[in-house]
């Protein structure tokens, strides 16, 4: 929420969060935003730890895209620069994707050949590019709310896919049920923190007139573990 200009000037961001600019410190734009986002690196970076000998290749592409998750959350929440707001999206795209590959080849033996992984990595790519190309136009409010949109969707679509894999591997986990539990845990947590986003977006101002609990934040604490919890389990 523009409140205050600090060191990085105006926000050319597409959204401007509910969290009131530069209240905590003249340098961070989104302070509480911000510090959340180290919750990314912490969980990518354990995870990587953790699972670095005896693991398919896709846990660790996995935990590395959440590592660069949270910096370009850094970079993007503390700034409210436009440009760097791709810092933020891209690794979101590329997560969901290793995700999706994930929720398909989760077997010893590979359902599809190399081509799957190519075309999943070619569709981020071309994303990718479609976003950077719609960003010439950052100036129009219009191309800022069609690009918003296009990646909330395309995030939207993928989060949903994979989250009926993920019910679908629940219910054959028969003989695990711990890990079941786990991915339960995971998508319910997941759930509570974006309703929490949504409702930062959507009743800031409803929010900023009583207390506003960072609720973005607290998305990015939610996030996490479930980003976590999913790369790890499925």
């Amino acid at each position: 929420m523009n409140s205050t200009v600090g060191f990085w000037g105006e926000p050319t961001s597409t959204v401007d969060w509910c969290e009131n600019n530069y209240e905590v410190s003249y340098y961070i734009a989104e302070f509480f935003n911000t510090l959340s986002s180290l919750c990314f690196i912490c969980a990518g970076m354990f995870g990587s730890i953790m699972h670095s000998k005896g693991f398919d290749y896709r846990f660790s592409l996995g935990f590395i895209a959440i590592t660069f998750i949270g910096f370009g959350s850094i970079i993007f929440h503390g700034t409210l620069i436009y440009p760097f707001e791709y810092f933020d999206g891209i690794p979101m795209i590329f997560y969901l994707l290793i995700l999706f590959y994930s929720v398909n080849e989760n077997k010893k033996e590979r359902k599809f050949g190399n081509w799957f992984s190519i075309l999943l990595f070619l569709w981020g790519l071309i994303f990718s590019i479609l976003l950077i190309v719609l960003g010439k136009y950052y100036e129009s409010k219009i191309m800022k709310l069609v690009e918003f949109y296009i990646f909330q969707g395309s995030f939207f679509l993928m989060s949903f896919y994979v989250y009926l894999h993920v019910i679908a591997i629940v219910i054959n986990l028969k003989d695990e049920k711990v890990i079941g539990a786990l991915m339960i845990r995971g998508s319910i947590i997941f759930l509570i923190g974006y309703i929490g986003w949504n409702i930062d977006y959507h009743f800031c101002n409803e929010m900023n007139n009583i207390l506003n609990p960072q609720l973005h934040a607290w998305w990015h604490v939610t996030a996490s573990y479930s980003c976590y919890s999913y790369n790890r389990d499925i």
